[in-house]
């Protein structure tokens, strides 16, 4: 499979997870933080998940095979409300997504094997005077790769 269909069928498993939000398959960038609140807002508030390949390295593996590891970083932000403990509903839906990718350790056919889902830090940010929950996790995909 190639990395374009790999990360088609990451951003399927992502939308399947409830209260996801909204899923960008690619870094999104802008210099205004109002152009970008719109891009991550879904119902009124902010809840996305950004998710992009950061690394591929490939091995030799037994002839004629190639062993790649698609490494995809996969960034969260959801805005938070003390009062209604999102925090909780935050830290559910980094289970939930952890649970969901554990369940597709193929991706659907799409790859050899999934790695578990690593959670690499989960913290608030103070973004133009709000506050966000933000997470950061890592999803390696391996793909097996014929040559001649």
């Amino acid at each position: 499979m190639s990395e374009a269909t790999i990360r088609a069928q990451i951003k399927t498993v992502l939308e399947s997870v409830s209260g996801i939000g909204i899923v960008h398959d690619y870094r999104r960038h802008s210099r205004s933080w109002a152009t970008l609140k719109a891009l991550f807002a879904s119902a009124g508030t902010v809840s996305a998940v950004t998710f992009y390949r950061v690394a591929c390295p490939a091995d030799r593996d037994t002839m004629p095979t190639i062993l790649r590891r698609h490494s995809f970083k996969l960034d969260f932000l959801r805005e938070l409300d003390d009062a209604a403990a999102t925090e909780k509903t935050f830290q559910a839906l980094l289970d939930a997504v952890f649970e969901v990718f554990k369940a597709n350790q193929t991706l659907g056919g799409t790859c050899q094997n999934v790695d578990p889902l690593q959670v690499d830090a989960i913290d608030t940010e103070d973004i133009e005077q709000t506050l966000y929950h933000v997470a950061s996790c890592t999803l390696v995909c391996h793909e097996r790769i014929l040559y001649t």
